[in-house]
């Protein structure tokens, strides 16, 4: 009966994968998503009282990987990834590269350029953008005709 289910003769294909996680590991899920898991990374962006604070989850990197730079009102986050890795197990060997550069960036205005701090600890950036101080503008609202 297992001959007249579709696709049923699948999990015999996938036996001599198992080992290498090659169903459910990262080749499959890569495969499908068109990505290793290096294609963004999440920010929190805070608004305190006198500085914004920009957290960016960056785990696995070191701090020579990342640059962080401020231009013209624009925080520009960027990393790049060159890992390799190898595992032997059995008769198998997985040699794996992942290879990629990320970028982020983030309207921020009104700063203290020479006063941006950054922090990286943890796989966590910190970027601390003091502001200049000047109150902030009282937001208007605009009558449509």
């Amino acid at each position: 009966m297992a001959g007249l289910i579709p696709f049923g003769h699948r999990h015999g294909l996938s036996k001599g994968f198992d080992d290498l996680g090659f169903w459910d590991g990262s080749f499959m899920r890569n495969f499908f998503n068109g990505s290793d898991g290096f294609t963004n990374f999440r920010v929190d962006v805070k608004d305190k009282d006198d500085r914004y604070e920009v957290d960016a989850d960056l785990p696995g990197l070191h701090r020579e990987m990342i640059d962080v730079s401020y231009d013209d009102g624009i925080l520009t986050i960027s990393a790049d990834m060159n890992e390799e890795s190898k595992t032997e197990k059995d008769n198998y060997v997985v040699n794996e590269r992942r290879m990629g550069r990320v970028s982020r960036s983030f309207s921020v205005s009104d700063v203290k350029e020479d006063d941006i701090t950054a922090e990286y600890k943890d796989g966590v950036l910190k970027v601390v953008l003091p502001k200049n101080g000047e109150e902030k503008k009282k937001s208007k609202k605009i009558d449509i005709r």
